[in-house]
């Protein structure tokens, strides 16, 4: 990129990746923060910077500026960039921010379940673990609900409480359920803004910082199971940055949106 391109391309980032400004975010937050106050903005901001500097560390610019793979110079990074994967990355984040990047089950809850022959209601601790719930007491709860396995999801143990027509209750599974879903959408929310911020950052160039956000969603869908993509990101890198009329490019990204 030439230097006009390059000054066109800062002059117009909106830092959308600024959350104490994006209201779709704010609106967000309002709703996750419900389930979980930990993981509050400060956190945030220092998950989202701790992931740019760990991917500018990993993938540093001379990566991509054309410097040949048979060289020791690129041997000896590209040696670096094996050994730095997403668990390197868990290792080095705070606890809080680990919880929601991760989003595994890993609780207890109970049921209180009315039953016709007693006064005193049925009660079961279950716990959940890597996205499984096992129930214990599997005989005694098979007589008020139709369990056929013992280790299921806590989505379809959910699905036939909704069927069953015994009185009980079951909130604190839906609070989990709940948590669960609101913590994706946060968790995917910041990492689309932390592209954003990858794209801008002070460290690097445009050209560098593009095939760099490639390598970080990449490597985040495969550990995760994400669905992160790179249209946005595509949007912004193929705008007409030799325009001289910054308020053309302007209304060529608002055409884009």
């Amino acid at each position: 990129m030439t230097g006009l391109e390059i000054e066109n391309f800062y002059a117009l980032d909106t830092k959308e990746y600024n959350i104490d400004q994006n209201q779709e975010f704010i609106a967000l937050f309002e709703k996750f923060r419900n389930y979980n106050r930990d993981f509050n903005k400060g956190k945030i901001k220092c998950f989202m910077e701790d992931i740019v500097r760990f991917y500018e560390f990993k993938y540093p610019n001379e990566m991509f500026d054309g410097t040949p793979e048979y060289t020791e110079e690129y041997k000896q990074m590209l040696e670096i960039t094996k050994l730095m994967d997403v668990k390197q990355l868990e290792f080095r984040i705070h606890h809080d921010a680990r919880t929601v990047l991760v989003n595994d089950y890993e609780d207890y809850f109970k049921i209180e379940i009315n039953r016709d022959t007693d006064i005193y209601p049925f009660f079961t601790l279950i716990h959940i673990e890597q996205g499984i719930l096992n129930v214990y007491d599997l005989d005694s709860i098979k007589k008020y609900i139709p369990l056929k396995k013992k280790k299921i999801t806590p989505e379809e143990f959910y699905a036939i409480l909704e069927q069953s027509n015994i009185e009980m209750d079951y909130s604190a599974l839906k609070r989990l359920l709940d948590e669960k879903h609101f913590t994706n959408l946060i968790r995917k929310k910041i990492l689309e803004l932390t592209a954003l911020k990858m794209l801008y950052s002070e460290n690097t160039l445009p050209i560098y910082a593009y095939p760099r956000i490639k390598c970080f969603i990449k490597e985040f869908n495969e550990a995760y199971g994400l669905t992160l993509d790179c249209q946005k990101i595509d949007e912004i890198m193929a705008l007409n940055y030799k325009n001289k009329d910054i308020n053309a490019i302007k209304r060529e990204l608002f055409i884009k949106k």
